[in-house]
């Protein structure tokens, strides 16, 4: 059987002699030419499994490696865990489970105890607002440095995770706001963004970016269903509203749900303010200001192309 070598390093794969391409043999074990035929190497290894797999399921469960790194765990994934059985169906399961409760016991001191326990409420918020991996990642990240574990003494645990979300959001560029993540830490709004502002200063030097004008249509028009013209015209519209001068020192979530608005108008989509402000936490009265300024501050040319 010869399968063609992977390309690692350019000298590599070409033949010294002719300068022609590499090939390996892995019945025989040698790294030859394919056109003179120059054994290159003869012992090469063969680097497949040496099991083979029917399924994904049946993979996972030859597979010898485990679960990759994470910061969401105390240890970042590099522990030892007893399983639920003896190797080899042994009958002293009673003192196999009194060895797996003492190892559960002196695995962690206090400390990465408490560790934890914020990090389950990291990854718990994470998971009821939907957010992606390196978010709550981001947020892991934080819990072990010697910034944050200072902090965390004496402070609340859940505020400290919530917040700790929030600002990952924001340096992630992911969109949920600061009332999204305190409702599903089930916390006040005013505590989370207390925490949220001490963490901030403690981590001024890493750039937060501001929620964009795009990121809130995006957001609204897939709660809301809207039609694909219609994101595209406010999200057109949006891009022209915040590269003006007019967007600064206003909510982006208002501009975006007047952008919508504007949209859904044009295509005749029936769209309400109300559902608007519920979906972006703002009020009616707000897209009725934002709407009202845009169509001052900018001329809209609706372009309607005639059948013939």
């Amino acid at each position: 059987m010869w399968i063609g070598l992977e390309e690692k390093e350019t000298d590599s794969r070409i033949c010294p002699s002719c300068g022609s391409k590499l090939i390996v043999d892995l019945e025989s074990g040698e790294l030859v030419c394919s056109e003179c035929g120059v054994v290159i190497k003869d012992h090469v290894v063969d680097e497949r499994p040496e099991w083979k797999a029917i399924d994904l399921e049946d993979k996972q469960k030859r597979v010898r490696v485990g679960a990759p790194m994470t910061y969401l765990l105390h240890d970042e994934g590099l522990t030892t865990f007893i399983g639920d059985k003896p190797y080899g169906g042994s009958s002293r399961g009673g003192d196999f489970k009194n060895i797996k409760n003492a190892f559960s016991r002196v695995r962690v001191n206090s400390e990465e105890r408490s560790l934890m326990q914020i990090l389950e409420k990291i990854d718990d918020i994470s998971k009821k607002l939907s957010l992606p991996n390196n978010v709550a990642e981001t947020a892991a990240y934080f819990i072990h440095s010697k910034d944050v574990r200072a902090f965390l003494k004496n402070k609340g645990q859940r505020e400290t995770a919530a917040a700790l979300v929030y600002l990952s959001c924001r340096m992630c560029n992911f969109n949920r706001t600061l009332k999204e993540v305190s409702e599903a830490a089930g916390l006040k709004k005013k505590d989370v963004a207390k925490y949220y502002r001490i963490l901030a200063q403690q981590f001024s030097t890493i750039p937060i970016s501001r929620p964009t004008v795009s990121s809130y249509v995006t957001k609204v028009a897939n709660l809301l269903g809207l039609s694909t013209k219609t994101e595209r015209l406010a999200l057109s519209l949006s891009s022209k509203v915040e590269s003006s001068k007019f967007s600064h020192g206003k909510n982006p979530a208002g501009l975006a749900a007047a952008c919508v608005y504007i949209s859904s108008t044009l295509f005749d989509e029936q769209v309400s303010s109300e559902d608007l402000a519920s979906s972006l936490n703002v009020t009616p009265l707000t897209i009725r200001n934002r709407v009202k300024e845009i169509l001052q501050n900018f001329d809209i040319i609706v372009e309607i192309d005639t059948l013939k």
